[in-house]
């Protein structure tokens, strides 16, 4: 993760959420229930948890660290929306309303922001590239 300039705590967390993922992904195969285990639901809302954190500390990134950041928190939530489809039943739908799909939803929203202040930053350089 060092591409993404985080700090050491912030590192260690996606690390850990790392192998919440792969240990996730793994129960969650091995699962004959129709529904997700409640521990891998309150894994899937701990790793959401912490995306939010991250997100929080963006305002400290740059703006091409940010939107990688976002790219991948995207991707990620939407293998655990799949994971919801697949295993149907009403619990995963309502994880997946009330959890997953705000979190993609904000993640959406934080790419329009981020994308508009990037545009502006290179409006900037170009308008002072053409002062000079």
């Amino acid at each position: 993760m060092a591409m993404f300039n985080l700090s050491e705590e912030q590192s260690e967390d996606i690390s850990n959420l790392t192998a919440t993922r792969n240990n996730s992904s793994q129960r969650f195969s091995s699962s004959n229930e129709g529904s997700v285990t409640s521990a891998l639901l309150q894994e899937y809302r701990d790793e959401l948890d912490e995306f939010y954190v991250i997100m929080v500390d963006f305002k400290s990134m740059d703006v091409s660290e940010v939107l990688e950041m976002l790219a991948s928190m995207t991707s990620r939530a939407s293998q655990m929306r799949l994971n919801m489809n697949r295993k149907e039943s009403s619990v995963n739908n309502q994880f997946r309303i009330k959890e997953i799909d705000p979190f993609i939803s904000e993640c959406d929203r934080q790419f329009k922001v981020w994308s508009r202040l990037l545009s502006v930053h290179m409006m900037d350089w170009e308008m002072s590239r053409k002062a000079t």
